[in-house]
């Protein structure tokens, strides 16, 4: 599965799940969880559910959930990126 795969995989069960507020508050909630990976463990829709075991990079299904507030909120600005690290310059 790649990771665009797991983003929309993400993106259809809480497409049908969440609401924009419930989306909102996942997004504040995921950014400082210490752990890596977020594990789905069950999902409904009209006229079925499911249960099992699904673990993905926390950083596809932040952008899943940052996608669907975007389509729910068309006024919706996300906040400007910012990466904190060690920057490598090379040159010949």
């Amino acid at each position: 599965m790649t990771d665009r795969e797991k983003i929309e995989y993400v993106k259809s069960v809480y497409r049908r799940t969440k609401t924009l507020s419930e989306l909102k508050q996942m997004a504040l909630d995921l950014l400082p969880d210490a752990i890596q990976t977020v594990t789905i463990t069950s999902g409904a829709s009209e006229g079925g559910s499911h249960s099992g075991e699904h673990s993905f990079p926390k950083p596809l299904v932040g952008q899943a959930i940052e996608e669907l507030i975007a389509e729910k909120d068309p006024n919706y600005t996300p906040a400007p990126f910012s990466a904190q690290g060690t920057v490598i310059q090379l040159s010949l």
